[in-house]
């Protein structure tokens, strides 16, 4: 007896696993920098009020910590990268929440920023320091353009509900709404546990409770009494310095500096400042920890 036997599906293209798709993600957010210009990570903390720490976990090559989807919104807009560019980040964003390459460590906590549209663009004054990435002016204008050709289309669809086809009414445009602020996340002891203290209230009510310098970095001891947590902060470094903050036996967190001069851990809990120590790991010259304690200050 003859068996038919059913066709055979068209082969598919494979689609990236949650590892390769993280890695390449990484890449995408380097090149997209170093084709606007190559501006310093600094420069774009200010323009996306994205942090320059979690900008350098973002960019890093291990693709441990990939950027959320209103990171990668703020970030496209920005580097006025091509509408395709942004889709294809968004599609890498997507195979790592639903890949087989296994989840990611928890992402640091972002800044506030609108989930599903980019951020506004920062005013047109110059900044007083730092140099903007190259066709910063004319990114500047392309955004105010597409900004009034957004407004001016929500105005032509609202005359039309109102007075339907060409009645002569005129309305005056709608004002550009502004995002409403969003909250900042909270935890408490445990749930603070390998959590980036920027963008939570941690950071709003912490201050320094040990501190102490040494082959040229400052370190200090952040404790925040209404987390009950704590972080290392680190002053001064250079790409390679890690920063380390140790908690409850086997609570610790450590951070490799990529770029810049300052760098800080995610947090460990701590019921009070002495249940944590901070340290700095100065690359091929030493370690230095915050061992004097003092006052606490902002």
């Amino acid at each position: 007896m003859t068996h038919n036997r059913p066709p055979q599906a068209a082969d598919e293209p494979d689609q990236p696993t949650a590892t390769t798709a993280r890695a390449e993600l990484a890449r995408t957010l380097r090149r997209w920098r170093q084709e606007a210009g190559n501006p310093t990570q600094m420069t774009v903390s200010r323009r996306t009020a994205i942090a320059q720490t979690t900008l350098s976990r973002y960019e890093n090559p291990d693709g441990r910590y990939p950027a959320p989807e209103a990171a990668l919104h703020s970030l496209a807009a920005y580097y006025a990268v091509a509408d395709g560019e942004l889709v294809r980040a968004l599609g890498l964003r997507a195979a790592i929440d639903g890949g087989t390459g296994g989840a990611p460590p928890p992402e640091p906590v972002p800044e506030p920023a609108a989930a599903t549209a980019p951020e506004a663009p920062a005013p047109s004054a110059e900044p007083t320091s730092g140099q903007e990435p190259g066709g910063g002016r004319r990114r500047r204008a392309a955004w105010a353009a597409g900004g009034a050709a957004v407004a001016a289309a929500a105005a032509g669809a609202l005359l039309y509900a109102l007075t339907g086809p060409d009645t002569g009414a005129t309305v005056a445009p709608a004002p550009q709404a502004m995002p409403a602020p969003t909250a900042a996340a909270s935890c408490d002891g445990a749930s603070c546990l390998h959590v980036d203290p920027v963008g939570t209230v941690c950071d709003r009510d912490a201050a320094t409770a040990a501190a102490d310098r040494d082959f040229g970095v400052l370190i200090e001891l952040r404790y925040s009494p209404s987390c009950h947590a704590a972080w290392a902060k680190m002053s001064g470094g250079s790409p390679g310095d890690r920063v380390q903050v140790f908690g409850t036996p086997p609570e610790q967190e450590e951070y490799r500096q990529q770029s810049g001069h300052d760098a800080h851990s995610k947090m460990v809990r701590a019921t009070r400042p002495a249940d944590a120590r901070a340290c700095a790991v100065v690359d091929n010259r030493g370690t230095v920890c915050a061992a004097r304690r003092e006052a606490p200050t902002g």
